[in-house]
């Protein structure tokens, strides 16, 4: 399918409306989570353009890195350099025991994945419908818009809730940027933007992320019976690779 790529004709943006919406019917499994990544990727690319925010990363930008790392979960997979950062603070005889043998770890990352793995997919599918749909919305309201609509800006934040008013917020400054003449103020306002809808992912998250990381798991490692607190043991995890070193917004 040749997906769209014109940032200002409203039928981009219905595209994508429709392809969100086929790829939350489908049941969690990996490649849903690969295709919201992806799907991520190109609504940050054009809604940067709609903003003419070209450089500055929007929220679906980092959206992307974040929804990859999850992906990592969902389908059990770890890289190399995880192990020493996981295996910190655990008893020296269970850290070498898993260095030593290769099938062990594999065995015990395995069995911690499973706990995490479907409450992750579902929060990747939570947060992709409710946030990452709300930048299609908006593309589909304000992609023809060449001069602010005060009426047509009131419908749209009308639209949502009680309950996602820091996502009403946050839309009104995307609305802000796009019309926003001075360079730096554009990049101040939807940097703000960001970290309001990400303020609003991590309170509609909470639920997930509880099940994800808090519930305790018992294994047997060399036949002794070892349960693991998964709250700092995860949390770590994700503290280290949710946020990879990127810029998120550029200056002349």
């Amino acid at each position: 399918v040749n997906h769209p790529t014109n940032a200002f004709d409203p039928t981009t943006w219905y595209f994508y409306e429709a392809s969100n919406r086929r790829v939350l019917a489908q049941p969690p499994n990996p490649l849903r989570n690969l295709q919201i990544t992806q799907s991520y990727h190109e609504l940050g690319v054009l809604f940067s353009e709609l903003l003419h925010t070209n450089g500055t990363a929007n929220w679906p930008t980092m959206a992307t890195w974040a929804s990859n790392t999850v992906g990592m979960g969902i389908r059990k997979t770890f890289l190399p350099h995880w192990i020493d950062e996981v295996l910190r603070g655990w008893p020296a005889w269970i850290r070498n025991a898993l260095k030593a043998d290769a099938d062990l770890l594999d065995l015990v990352f395995s069995r911690l994945l499973n706990v995490t793995s479907l409450a992750l997919s579902n929060g990747n599918a939570i947060v992709f419908d409710e946030i990452g749909g709300s930048f299609s919305r908006f593309g589909a309201a304000f992609a023809n818009l060449t001069t602010p609509s005060p009426s047509r800006l009131t419908a749209f934040l009308e639209s949502f809730t009680p309950k996602q008013e820091l996502l009403r917020e946050a839309m009104g400054y995307y609305y802000e940027a796009k019309f926003e003449s001075d360079v730096h103020r554009a990049q101040q306002l939807v940097f703000y933007a960001n970290a309001l809808v990400g303020l609003d992912e991590q309170t509609r998250l909470q639920p997930a992320i509880h099940d994800a990381f808090l519930a305790n798991v018992t294994i047997h490692i060399l036949r002794r019976r070892v349960t693991l607190d998964l709250a700092p043991l995860l949390t770590r995890v994700m503290m280290t690779l949710l946020m990879p070193d990127e810029i998120l917004f550029m200056r002349e």
